[in-house]
């Protein structure tokens, strides 16, 4: 499993013009569905698929994949007793991410969590 540094996460991302970002997106969902598999949770959908549905859908099933994936790891959270950033609240989370390097920290920050939480 793969943590994330979030400022490098930005630097890589720049640099590769937001290349970086779509392999980051897959290891987070990896990570994430690794973990939940390790605590009998049900797993989020994989982010190619879950791509390509974002682009069917003009973004919207992004959207909806993205608030799942926050409530597999705040589920997680909760069944390992760690706390996610900033709060439990997806929609709120997800207007927060909207500010590009609030969002790449958010991520970065849970994903590292719920990397934390296998090893709980």
């Amino acid at each position: 499993m793969k943590k994330f540094n979030w400022g490098k996460a930005i630097l890589f991302n720049i640099i590769t013009f937001g290349i970086y970002s779509l392999y980051m997106w897959h290891k987070v969902t990896k990570n994430t569905n690794e973990v939940a598999k390790s605590k009998g949770i049900n797993t989020v959908m994989s982010f190619i698929p879950a791509l390509l549905l974002g682009y069917i859908t003009c973004g919207i099933y992004n959207i909806v994949w993205y608030i799942k994936l926050y409530k597999k790891q705040a589920k997680i959270a909760r069944a390992s007793g760690i706390s996610l950033t900033p709060c439990a609240k997806p929609f709120v989370l997800l207007l927060l991410t909207c500010v590009p390097v609030y969002g790449f920290y958010v991520v970065c920050e849970n994903n590292n969590r719920v990397i934390d939480a296998a090893y709980k």
